[in-house]
């Protein structure tokens, strides 16, 4: 990025950051340009996180059963290829899901070469973990 920047003076450039299991995500924005005005770091994130709290957001559902359909996903794979998808979905009521689907590698394949959003399927919760199946 700092590359970009310096060979485009006055440009912006955003840096991605992604956790592992979907749980951070970090987002930093530079520019070969300087701050005008006065640096105020954010000292007390509690703030920040009751004013994203009061936020309209979807019901979570942790046992999810019914009929269900992808809002995002992503594959994991290993060093033999894919193993799951994590899935983060809507039930047909509105609620919202977190699932796994089975290994099935023609699923996972597909999942990675097409886009996937939205198609419906069944979530069903099996001992410790919801599974999605598309149709």
């Amino acid at each position: 990025m700092v590359n970009k920047l310096r060979e485009n003076q006055g440009s912006y450039g955003l840096v991605n950051a992604n956790g592992w299991f979907l749980t951070k995500h970090g987002l930093g924005i530079f520019s070969s340009n300087p701050f005008l005005g006065e640096w105020n770091q954010v000292v007390d994130s509690s703030l920040l996180q009751k004013e994203i709290e009061s936020l309209e957001h979807p019901e979570f559902i942790e046992e999810a059963n019914g009929r269900g359909s992808i809002e995002t996903y992503t594959v994991v794979n290993s060093r033999e290829g894919p193993t799951k998808a994590i899935i983060i979905g809507r039930m047909e009521d509105g609620k919202r899901f977190v699932a796994n689907t089975e290994r099935n590698e023609n699923l996972l394949t597909k999942m990675m070469q097409k886009e996937m959003l939205n198609p419906t399927g069944t979530v069903k919760f099996d001992n410790s973990r919801n599974i999605f199946q598309p149709d």
